[in-house]
């Protein structure tokens, strides 16, 4: 597997399909952090040229109030899928073997069901920040990444109320 790795070459290809140098879109010529033209291209799917409208709202996104909401919105998403994925992980392997087979406390439900609700918000802002059409799932690497993302979170979501609802009560009862 790490011998099929590549060197990315997005820089190059981006700059190939709008014309455009790498400092149209970053602040330095090498690459790195973002210019609003660049942030606006990304919600644009990747295509030049940008429409006015994207463009006022990249600029809008671009300023320090929402880079700090973003940056703690994407904290809080980071640390509930770590929280979530640690509870369930944790439930699995240790507490299997000091309780009866799928009895989960209240506590444990409550987590669960925080950790989904906290990831489901928190997604749906991140995602909002970077999608701005339908199409754009399905018409970049990122946004078809994005678009599985959600399926699979969307599958864990339902095994997960089925879980703590239809299991839970039947292991209950028994």
């Amino acid at each position: 597997m790490l011998c099929s790795l590549t060197p990315a070459t997005a820089t190059e290809e981006y700059a190939q399909n709008t014309g455009k140098g790498c400092i149209f879109c970053h602040q330095e010529s090498t690459g790195g952090q973002l210019k609003t033209v660049g942030f606006a291209y990304i919600r644009n799917g990747y295509r030049y040229p940008i429409s006015e409208r994207i463009l006022e709202k990249a600029e809008a996104l671009q300023g320090p109030g929402h880079k700090t909401l973003r940056f703690i919105v994407g904290y809080l998403h980071l640390l509930a899928a770590v929280i979530f994925f640690g509870a369930i992980f944790h439930i699995h392997t240790f507490v299997k073997l000091t309780r009866p087979a799928g009895s989960m406390t209240k506590a444990e439900r409550i987590l669960g069901v925080s950790c989904m609700i906290t990831l489901t918000l928190t997604g749906i802002y991140l995602t909002w920040i970077r999608i701005d059409r339908w199409e754009q799932y399905f018409d970049n690497t990122f946004g078809l990444m994005l678009f599985v993302k959600i399926l699979l979170f969307l599958t864990m979501v339902a095994i997960g109320i089925t879980a703590i609802t239809v299991v839970h009560r039947r292991m209950k009862a028994e």
